[in-house]
């Protein structure tokens, strides 16, 4: 099945049954959407991940991909002017959420990756979920609703990520 739809599942079943509703409001002409008064969309990483948006770095095994997840990561809650070949729009906090390192293995890639310590980027490590037999399950919606209360929490202490990373959806589901 494509991982992109799995997770557009994932984000539809999060919502719980849909409400009904007239579609019929939100049709317009294009006479009218030419006339709205409709702000540019602004990007995060160049032109190639808007802002309110999703993405997701696939690759075969072993070649980086959270070496590369990492590294963006620090580039922007460092809110350097360019990543790579491509330009970063402003500084954010970030969330990192791992689902398979250790802590060590974490603490000791971050390190190298960090310039100074970061309170803008935040990690949530899965060795102690493991440890504890609680592993993030991101089918199930009791998990989805955590994470939400997650980030209600972030957002209570004025730290609410702009950019959440998940490494990665394999290992932080079962289905």
């Amino acid at each position: 099945m494509d991982a992109l739809y799995e997770i557009q599942q994932l984000a539809a079943n999060a919502n719980g049954p849909r409400e009904k509703r007239p579609l019929s409001g939100y049709v317009m002409s294009q006479a009218d959407l030419a006339c709205a008064d409709i702000p540019a969309r602004e990007f995060l990483i160049a032109k190639w991940l808007p802002m309110d948006s999703y993405g997701m770095v696939y690759a075969a095994r072993g070649v980086g991909k959270s070496w590369f997840c990492m590294a963006l990561a620090v580039a922007i809650a460092e809110g350097k002017k360019k990543f790579l070949p491509w330009d970063l729009n402003g500084q954010h906090n970030v969330l990192y959420i791992d689902g398979e390192m250790t802590t060590a293995d974490l603490k000791e890639r971050f390190s190298e990756l960090c310039r100074a310590p970061l309170h803008n980027l935040f990690i949530m490590p899965s060795e102690k979920l493991f440890r504890d037999g609680v592993p993030i399950c991101l089918d199930e919606i009791e998990e989805q609703k955590q994470f939400e209360e997650m980030l209600e929490q972030l957002d209570a202490a004025g730290n609410r990520p702009q950019v959440l990373i998940f490494d990665n959806l394999s290992t932080l589901r079962r289905g």
